[in-house]
Formats: structure tokens, C-alpha cells, sequence
């Protein structure tokens, strides 16, 4: 098989349940793998590598470095002179990297031993926030710097302004099976064991720093329900008190303001689809973001979103107008944004029929496939 039809993806895998970033990597790598040959680098054995040995890629572990920063470069010129070799071995023409632990694990090796190197970028810092070293360490060997929206490719080039001329973007993938409206949602409500009379505000993500569930409890939500008594929020995402501190932290402030009846918390589902499809409004709370997963997967069902300013927020939500952006950390704005959305439902409806199809245009497989596969076969990058 000709090189131009040979990918090396490496694959960091954080092993939590929701993982968008592998979720859009492995339905790119199902996609291409109709025409190109597809092998694998990563560091843990999930459900994931099954799949893409599934579609026939073949798959191998790598050992990625420890906290001990001896053992970090250790790591890193062991695992670069291995992927040199796989390389050359393997006449790899595009080696395509997920994360930048990923990218200074491999690069080096991959530039020597001829390949391009694809640096697919997942988020975006805010303002003023700067990058690790790793950054410098990797960024020289990247032939071409690939994001998720037209907004945060020009966020991330305000950071690294190297990066000007190699760099475009493409939408992620949504999965069109899985995350569509339902119209009965009393009886899926029932189904999901939700309340079936209340307005369900929704927030998906695991608990951690940047996701601020426990800050929109504290600043936003306390005072919505106090004003609008048939209101529930629905937390979804790795909810563990016991082992996180961020996730002890909501369910603290939940007790402390006794809203245990308002406030239902799960751990991450199967079957996400059906859960967004439940909600009535979708929040992304976020500082951090590319293109959140939770926020696409919510307009393919057909649910409006109310996003903080993060990366590619305003392009999706207010271009095409299917929900509301606020300001970064302007909880109050965010509030009355979705207060407009509890009092209005021709609003709120008519907000989700358009991210649903408007979802369908933009997120479709087949689309953004075809603009990876071209990128991997094409001579004109790097």
C-alpha cells in the first residue's frame, strides 16, 4: 500500500467515561479507515481500542511518562526513537496526534524519520492564560495544526502566532443514531426516571476546574429556582464525592442551600443521547472549551444551549441561532439568558428545531471525513 494511504494516530487516553475527544478521533478513524491503511499508538487498553481494531487498525501501547521529570524525558526519547522506527518500518506518510502529550511523545521521531505531523488541537485557553512547555517542546515539529471551528482558530493563533499559515479547522462528528429529538418527552422522562412536570436544565461534563458546575449552582441556579419553583438541574458526568473534590464541592453547596429536590446528580450514561433529548435547556458553564461536545450533542436533540463566551460558542449558538451566549463568568447575564428561555417555550422551541437541523449540516460524518481524508492524503501541508 502506497505511504499516502498510511496513518499513525496516537491517542492520549484520560480513561474517564466521557471522553469527547477520543468519542471524535475514533469516529474519524472508523470513517478513513474504508480507504487508508490505520495504525495506533496510545497508553491505556479501553473499549476504545477494540473499536479501532474493529475497523481494522492496528493497535499498540505505549508507555507515556510518569510525574518523575527524570523519567519524563526517559519516556519521551524512548518513545520518539520507537515511532521513528514504526515509521520508517511502516513508511508512515501522517502521523496525526489527539494531545500534546501525545504530540511531544512522538513528533520528533516522526519528523526524522519523514512523516507530517498532524496536531489535532481540542481546546482553546482564554486570554491571557498560557501554555505549558510542552507546548514549545512540540509545536516545531507540527507540519499542520487542525481545530474545531473558524473562532478557535483564531483564539488559538492569538496564543501561538507561529501557526498562522498551517493551520484550518473542522467540525467534530455527531452521531446522528444516537443524538436526535424525541417528541414524547413525558414518556422518555419516565423511561429516564426525570421528573415529567418540571423544566430540566441540564449540564454534562466531568467535575473538574474549568466545567464550574459548582459555581453555577452557587451563582446562578440557587436564585433561578427560588424564582421559578418548577425548575430541576440535572448533573451528568463522574460524580464521585468520596474520590472528587470538585464533585464534593456541588454536593455541598447543594445541601448547604437545601436543594436536594432541585438538584439531581448521575454518573456519566450509556445512552447520553436520550438524557440530552430530556433536557429542556442545556448549559455550558464552561472557561475552557474547543467546540463542547455537550453543546453539539444538545442541538442534534434538538435542545437549545446557554453558553459562557468559550471557543466557537458564538459561531455555533448565535450564528445560527439556536441559543444564547454570555460573556465569560457573567453568571447574571447567563441567568437572564436562561430565564428568557423558561418563560418563552415558542422561544425555546424554536430554538431547538433549528440546532437540530442546522446540527445535521455541519456535524454530519460523511463531511468531515472526507475534509480529514484529504488532509492526510493530500501533499499540500508541512
Amino acid at each position: 500500500m502506497s505511504s499516502n494511504n498510511k496513518v499513525l494516530f496516537v491517542i492520549y487516553q484520560t480513561g474517564v467515561k466521557g471522553n469527547g475527544g477520543v468519542q471524535s478521533v475514533t469516529k474519524i478513524i472508523e470513517g478513513v479507515s474504508k480507504d487508508l491503511e490505520i495504525h495506533v499508538f496510545t497508553q491505556l487498553k479501553t473499549p476504545y481500542n477494540a473499536l479501532w481494531s474493529k475497523v481494522g487498525a492496528k493497535v499498540a501501547l505505549l508507555q507515556f511518562p510518569s510525574s518523575n521529570p527524570l523519567f519524563k524525558i526517559v519516556f519521551y526519547l524512548v518513545n520518539n526513537l520507537r515511532t521513528f522506527f514504526y515509521c520508517l518500518y511502516n513508511n508512515i506518510r501522517v502521523v496525526h496526534c489527539n494531545d500534546i502529550i501525545a504530540l511531544v511523545n512522538t513528533s520528533i521521531g516522526a519528523r526524522f524519520a519523514g512523516s507530517r505531523v498532524i496536531y489535532n488541537v481540542r481546546a482553546v485557553k482564554p486570554p491571557g492564560e498560557t501554555y505549558s512547555f510542552l507546548w514549545k517542546l512540540g509545536l516545531p515539529f507540527v507540519n499542520h495544526t487542525i481545530v474545531l471551528s473558524d473562532d478557535m482558530s483564531k483564539r488559538l493563533v492569538d496564543h501561538h502566532p507561529s501557526l498562522i499559515n498551517n493551520i484550518s479547522f473542522e467540525y467534530s462528528v455527531v452521531d446522528f443514531d444516537l443524538f436526535k429529538p424525541i417528541e414524547d418527552k413525558r414518556r422518555l422522562r419516565e423511561k429516564l426516571g426525570l421528573p415529567t412536570d418540571k423544566i430540566l436544565i441540564g449540564i454534562v461534563g466531568r467535575f473538574e476546574k474549568v466545567k464550574q458546575q459548582a459555581e453555577f449552582i452557587k451563582h446562578t441556579f440557587k436564585t433561578l429556582v427560588k424564582k421559578y419553583p418548577g425548575i430541576n438541574l440535572v448533573l451528568i458526568g463522574d460524580f464521585n464525592p468520596s474520590t472528587n473534590l470538585k464533585a464534593l464541592e456541588c454536593e455541598t453547596i447543594v445541601k448547604e442551600n437545601n436543594l436536594e429536590e432541585s438538584v439531581l446528580f448521575f454518573d456519566f450514561k450509556q445512552n447520553i443521547g436520550e438524557w440530552y433529548a430530556a433536557f429542556d435547556i442545556t448549559v455550558v458553564a464552561s472557561t475552557e472549551e474547543g467546540l463542547a461536545r455537550c453543546m453539539i450533542e444538545s442541538m442534534s436533540c434538538g435542545v437549545p444551549v446557554v453558553s459562557f463566551d468559550v471557543s466557537s460558542a458564538r459561531e455555533i449558538l448565535e450564528k445560527h441561532q439556536c441559543g444564547f451566549v454570555a460573556n465569560l463568568n457573567d453568571f447574571d447575564t447567563l441567568s437572564n439568558h436562561i430565564e428568557s428561555l423558561i418563560l418563552d417555550e415558542k422561544l425555546r422551541l424554536g430554538f431547538g428545531e433549528r440546532a437540530s437541523k442546522k446540527s445535521r449540516e455541519i456535524f454530519d460524518k460523511e463531511r468531515v471525513v472526507a475534509t480529514y481524508k484529504k488532509l492526510y492524503t493530500s501533499c499540500d501541508f508541512g
